[in-house]
């Protein structure tokens, strides 16, 4: 959930000359620092905004929680048994550095994330392909016989192990986002820095100072470029909720990317148009030392979670809209068919059943 200025303002500039465009730069918060800009390597959702404005797989997600839209692939087939997906790469898509985009950059760029040495922490996203979890785990050693396939520069083929209807929504993550290998190759683990970031999105990376700001600037080589309006992105560095809802209010920044959640039902009741809600499909969960007591006795850690109250938690603290987690996986990377809220009782807010169970 965040804050979105139609209209952006800030410090006063001097004039342009008349006949001078103005530049159209959105300010976006950055509540953590990035640790990588590498598809591979990302985790935080920080890194993956920015990552997805400056490079896109072959498909991306939509707004409004549609189905995933065409990116670098414009269209795709599936087949009849629902396993085989057949991806159709744009012509004209390019690097930021002008090379073209092909079947092979997908190809080499899977292999990298699922190759153990790379350490991806995203790897199991890609797991419902076709011996994918073997190759991660080391189990299998040659990469062709992953449901990986390039037949010409512009056709990609991806088999899975079963059928998945929620498959284009793990293509559209972070992870299936493509890497240019040669870059790669150049510059090692400096090719995300300035100068020699190689993506093929719509904008390409010009500044990154750290704890302050990144900036991303329009790239002319993207496929698409004539319906980008934005000739720039900045990603504004902020400690805390506070100051940033402050520094939308001052007209410092057009985009927040969270509410203070004191601060939602004023902006709910004066300021609706401005507050807008984004589903994210990620699950909040306290993870516990269970090698140390008490934590090591199940019957002490089940009592936790009887005693938490998830809808009140959502609805008194959070205030966001959040959906409860009675479940690890979130509904939105669930089948279409399982639509079950609970699949443990353990789930279920009960405090007597918490006491007597701590003091057994």
């Amino acid at each position: 959930m965040g804050l979105f200025a139609a209209l952006p303002s800030g410090c006063k500039r001097a004039d342009p000359a008349p006949d001078a465009p103005i530049p159209q730069v959105l300010r976006i918060s950055q509540r953590n620092e990035p640790a990588d800009l590498d598809p591979a390597r990302a985790s935080l959702p920080d890194e993956l905004f920015i990552i997805r404005a400056l490079s896109e797989g072959l498909v991306a997600p939509s707004p409004d929680n549609a189905p995933p839209s065409p990116a670098a692939a414009e269209r795709w087939e599936i087949s009849p048994d629902q396993c085989t997906y057949t991806f159709h790469l744009r012509r004209n898509a390019r690097w930021s550095n002008g090379e073209p985009v092909t079947a092979a950059d997908f190809l080499e760029s899977y292999r990298r994330v699922l190759t153990p040495a790379t350490a991806a922490p995203k790897a199991p996203l890609f797991f419902m392909v076709k011996n994918a979890r073997a190759f991660a785990t080391g189990e299998l050693r040659d990469f062709t016989a992953v449901g990986f396939h390039a037949p010409d520069p512009y056709t990609f083929v991806v088999r899975l192990e079963h059928p998945s209807p929620r498959f284009l929504a793990y293509a559209a993550s972070g992870p299936w986002i493509p890497v240019n290998g040669r870059t790669v190759a150049r510059f090692d683990r400096t090719w995300t820095r300035p100068g020699h970031y190689v993506g093929n999105g719509a904008f390409t990376l010009t500044e990154w100072q750290p704890h302050q700001r990144i900036v991303v600037r329009k790239n002319p080589a993207y496929h698409d470029a004539a319906r980008i309006r934005l000739d720039e992105i900045q990603f504004l560095a902020f400690d805390n909720g506070d100051a940033e809802e402050r520094a939308f209010r001052a007209g410092q920044l057009d985009v927040t990317m969270a509410v203070p959640h004191t601060k939602l039902e004023s902006y709910r009741r004066e300021h609706p148009a401005e507050l807008h809600h984004a589903p994210l499909a990620e699950t909040r969960y306290l993870t516990f030392n269970t090698t140390r007591p008490p934590l090591d006795d199940v019957r002490v850690r089940r009592a936790l979670s009887l005693a938490i109250d998830r809808d009140q938690l959502v609805q008194r603290v959070l205030q966001g809209g959040q959906a409860p987690a009675f479940r690890l996986v979130p509904a939105a990377l669930r089948a279409p068919d399982d639509s079950a809220v609970y699949l443990d009782s353990a789930f279920r807010t009960d405090p007597a059943a918490a006491r007597r169970l701590l003091a057994a």
